[in-house]
């Protein structure tokens, strides 16, 4: 762990070490480090996707479900922040079986610990970035070749793209979802029906005077 306060490393708890693997993806949830992607057992080299939690106040680590699917290698990993769409990870990227590479995308669910599969890319590709803005996902550039989709056996002259893919979760909303946006909407609902309401009530006042002060004056002349 580092310090950035005292710039300083400090040993904590290691992986279990069960777990051999590289191409790692981690993310942060709920002050949580969630560690996702190719988590092989070493004892049965199983290469199913699998998650790792690790809980920095306890210093302990923990198991999530285990995907169906084969792992996901040269992909990225991004969580949505719970305001339009619910709070998950979404794995962009390839899965690969012995030589045939096939673009897999799937999400994660930390509450119910659960997977589920998505749209793949529609664009075969491999190195791209993935960035979210407003929970909504855009998979950017990369690079891609005729054989693509033979892991092994790449003769082909690697392309790089500019491509820009956008993807848009599952009950994704136009509005928050939270209930702290939900409670400043409110909030700021009620500011401007205040507003309204004394504003009106201001203009029926002002009206209710200048009325009775031109009856009056009215009065005055009839006398005159």
């Amino acid at each position: 762990m580092y310090d950035i306060t005292a710039d300083s490393w400090t040993q904590k708890t290691s992986m279990p070490d069960f777990y051999r693997s590289s191409h790692y993806l981690t993310v942060v949830i709920d002050e949580k480090l969630m560690i996702v992607d190719a988590l092989s057992f070493e004892t049965n080299k199983d290469d199913t996707q699998k998650v790792l939690i690790y809980d920095p106040k306890t210093d302990q680590w923990s198991k999530g479900q285990a995907d169906a699917h084969d792992s996901v290698i040269y992909s990225d990993a991004v969580v949505t922040s719970g305001v339009y769409a619910a709070q998950k990870i979404y794995v962009i990227g390839t899965s690969y079986d012995f030589d045939n590479a096939i673009l897999h995308n799937s999400v994660y669910d930390p509450i119910s610990n659960t997977w589920l599969s998505i749209k793949p890319l529609p664009t075969a590709r491999d190195g791209f970035g993935v960035a979210i803005v407003d929970d909504i996902l855009y998979v950017i550039g990369g690079y891609t070749s005729n054989e693509l989709l033979n892991y092994y056996s790449r003769k082909e002259p690697i392309v790089n793209v500019a491509i820009n893919e956008q993807y848009v979760p599952i009950g994704y909303s136009s509005f928050p979802l939270t209930s702290e946006s939900v409670v400043e909407t409110s909030f700021l609902n009620m500011s401007v029906i205040v507003v309204l309401v004394l504003t009106v009530a201001i203009v029926v006042v002002m009206s209710f005077f200048w009325l009775r002060g031109a009856k009056r004056n009215k009065r005055v002349e009839g006398f005159e």
